[in-house]
């Protein structure tokens, strides 16, 4: 579960995966306009844009509505991203079609259903989509995370980022997607994460619940496969969750897989909750208990930095968060993360209360995202948008 650097010789089997899967997409490019359960909106211009996806029903309808409406996005990014992601880890298709199998069935059937509709609707096989929301376990995000409320922001919000560092070689920022979910069965939520992926990485729901992850390693013994992936799981805490008290049932009553931290924040109790997870437990900590350094505690703050463990990475974050204490709001979100240079493919700022967020992703040509421009999203107009 090593994160490692992309290697040169993927360029053969990038471009026989990338011919097999455009070969499919101009195939469907026939296809007659679709009715379906969604509409595409960018935000951004030039070379900083996102795509914005609505998408609301059943699971099937929302997957299948993704995958007509950025067909020619998904081929592309699942043949470039995919191909380079497995080849910089190490890992075959075959490897990662046993990894889905081992977790499949842990899997929610509603986000198996999703996936299906997908791939139906991008017109790619099903093993393809499987295999890029199998990936994320066997990588390790080193991120940073927090949360702020009550005396640290001073305004009645809640503030969270999530700062994702990860690899910028396998072209993942080349498809950015918020995704505004409304579903049949479940709370509303906006994705912040990419075209082809049903899973979380970041995101926000319109119950004020915010969700923020970091990778750790707590040793093998306390990691296993065969239980509810990361992605879904957060994805769990937005859809599923209405307070941040059923979020800690849900990530504690789970069968969790890996080593995780997260920061889970609550806009209408007015509160966040940092954890740290495996396999074999689960730890909540709040500005009180906030570990590994007491000497850090800041009333109404937790927070995670990138080896948290180690005083180089954490502590930068601890100032900047001393330094705007009382007033902590959605730009020193944005400051943490570009003074820290955390959140290098991926970077958002929310705030929770206001269903707010401001996201950076990282440039085509590998520029970090902590050094462009965060363009802001509203979750709470967005949520307009959808058929009465």
């Amino acid at each position: 579960m090593k994160r490692t650097a992309c290697v040169l010789v993927t360029v053969l089997i990038l471009a026989a995966v990338l011919l097999g899967l455009q070969v499919l997409v101009q195939r469907n490019v026939a296809r007659a306009a679709e009715a379906v359960n969604g509409k595409v909106e960018t935000l951004g211009s030039g070379d900083n844009q996102t795509k914005v996806l609505y998408v609301w029903g059943t699971p099937y309808e929302m997957g299948y509505a993704r995958g007509v409406l950025l067909r020619r996005e998904i081929v592309d990014w699942l043949s470039r991203a995919g191909g380079l992601m497995m080849a910089g880890m190490q890992v075959t298709e075959e490897q990662l079609d046993d990894d889905w199998k081992t977790m499949e069935p842990y899997v929610p059937g509603e986000y198996k259903e999703e996936i299906r509709g997908l791939a139906d609707g991008a017109g790619v096989p099903l093993a393809v989509v499987q295999r890029m929301h199998a990936i994320p376990e066997r990588s390790e995000y080193h991120c940073s995370a927090f949360g702020a409320w009550g005396p640290a922001t001073g305004d009645g919000h809640v503030y969270q980022i999530r700062a994702l560092d990860y690899a910028t070689e396998a072209g993942i920022q080349t498809a950015p997607c918020i995704t505004v979910a409304k579903p049949a069965d479940g709370h509303a939520f906006a994705n912040v994460g990419w075209v082809g992926m049903i899973g979380v990485a970041s995101g926000l729901s319109a119950e004020q619940i915010a969700v923020s992850e970091i990778g750790d390693n707590f040793g093998n013994e306390n990691e296993r496969l065969d239980g509810e992936p990361m992605i879904f799981l957060m994805r769990d805490l937005l859809q599923r969750c209405g307070s941040l008290q059923e979020a800690i049932d849900r990530l504690q009553s789970t069968r969790r897989t890996s080593s995780y931290l997260y920061v889970v924040s609550d806009g209408k109790a007015g509160q966040s909750r940092a954890f740290q997870t495996s396999a074999t437990f689960c730890n909540v900590f709040d500005d009180t208990n906030l570990q590994p350094f007491p000497e850090w505690r800041l009333p109404g703050v937790v927070f995670w930095g990138m080896a948290f463990r180690v005083p180089e990475y954490s502590g930068p974050i601890h100032e900047i968060l001393k330094r705007d204490y009382g007033h902590i709001n959605a730009q020193t979100g944005m400051d943490v993360m570009r003074e820290v240079k955390t959140g290098n493919l991926h970077a958002v700022s929310f705030d929770v209360t206001g269903l707010q967020l401001w996201v950076a992703n990282a440039g085509v040509d590998m520029t970090p995202a902590y050094e462009r421009e965060f363009l802001h999203f509203d979750l709470a107009a967005a949520m307009q948008k959808f058929p009465q």
